[in-house]
């Protein structure tokens, strides 16, 4: 990417890093509303989720490479947490798909519920004084309100 600008806001998507953004588009995100639009989230982990298990789909049906296909996944999940900088909502993300990954690995569908259970258990291990860190309370507080949304719009068909 050739212009500055552009190529500083794709850096601040892919990357979280909003080092290279100027004031006036800090300042215009900011008046706008729209700041957590730059930050890296569990959306992005999603996609990178999606990315790598396109790429790994053949190893996944061989019997004893298939432990390969999971270490990859899990792996290339934990080296993006590491280059964006392993913000809470990324470190759940990456805890939530990796659940969702060892879950494939023995043929059973993982519970949602377990994964953020699982997930904030793993963090707390980690980092107990995460729990006292407001952007990881908010990261479970809107993952399981959207959860719980999407699970009533399809219970009663809206």
């Amino acid at each position: 990417i050739r212009d500055a600008q552009s190529r500083a806001v794709v850096v601040a998507l892919v990357l979280g890093i909003k080092n290279y953004l100027d004031q006036e588009l800090k300042s215009a995100c900011a008046t706008s509303g729209t700041t957590h639009v730059l930050t890296v989230s569990g959306l992005h982990m999603g996609i990178i989720f999606l990315i790598f298990r396109v790429f790994l789909k053949p190893l996944r049906n061989i019997y004893l490479v298939r432990y390969y296909y999971v270490i990859g996944i899990i792996l290339g999940l934990c080296l993006y947490a590491f280059v964006t900088g392993l913000v809470p909502s990324v470190m759940r993300a990456t805890t939530m798909f990796s659940n969702v990954s060892l879950s494939e690995l023995n043929h059973r569908t993982s519970n949602i519920y377990n994964s953020i259970v699982l997930s904030a258990f793993v963090l707390l291990l980690i980092d107990p004084n995460m729990i006292y860190d407001v952007s990881c309370q908010l990261s479970f507080i809107a993952v399981t309100g959207i959860i719980i949304f999407f699970l009533c719009s399809i219970a009663f068909g809206r």
